[in-house]
């Protein structure tokens, strides 16, 4: 073994090994989720991730990866860029029934007002609650946090923190008086 020197493996290999591993785990997740339709599964095809359905449709997927996801936020706005623009010239050649970015970023656009309306669907279920909140808004302008509880059966306290979330995202607003006004959904 002489003259062969041992060097550890670059952070640049790392991260390589990091972005392959969190890309397998996306399509895992999405062949479990459509398991019943799935005909196919593809990683590193055209895209990160493609799946076809026994409708014929596909599932087209880019999973973008941080190593250091809670603190390097530096290129995660040029990896949106770059996967959006894939999925949508990628939609154009075939029959699309979803396209998907996961990312393991909670800051994808380097953006702290974006933050709080970037849950992720379709893995949270926390965020499905919150939808129930807004989808009552929406569909009833000027609603009363007590109709919201009656309509979506979360309790006033429930409705209180989704009302919160929702305020802060900037998707809703109190119009008049505490008493008599009520909540709607922002344009």
């Amino acid at each position: 073994m002489r003259g062969i020197k041992i060097r550890a493996m670059s952070r640049r290999a790392n991260s390589v090994i990091f972005g392959f591993d969190f890309q397998e785990n996306a399509a895992i997740v999405l062949m479990v989720e459509n398991m019943a339709e799935m005909v196919s599964v593809k990683i590193e095809g055209e895209e990160d991730i493609e799946i076809r359905l026994n409708d014929g449709s596909t599932i087209l997927a880019q999973a973008k990866s941080v190593v250091k996801a809670s603190t390097d936020f530096s290129n995660v706005r040029t990896k949106a860029k770059a996967a959006m623009t894939s999925l949508s010239e990628a939609a154009e050649k075939v029959k699309v029934r979803n396209l998907i970015y996961y990312t393991n970023s909670p800051n994808p656009f380097n953006d702290e007002a974006s933050k709080p309306m970037l849950y992720g669907k379709p893995h949270d279920r926390v965020n499905d609650r919150v939808n129930s909140t807004y989808q009552a808004i929406m569909a009833n302008p000027g609603i009363q946090r007590k109709r919201i509880s009656e309509l979506t059966g979360k309790s006033i306290p429930t409705i209180d923190r989704h009302i919160a979330l929702l305020a802060k995202s900037n998707l809703i607003e109190h119009r008049d008086s505490d008493k008599t006004g009520g909540y709607y959904a922002k344009k």
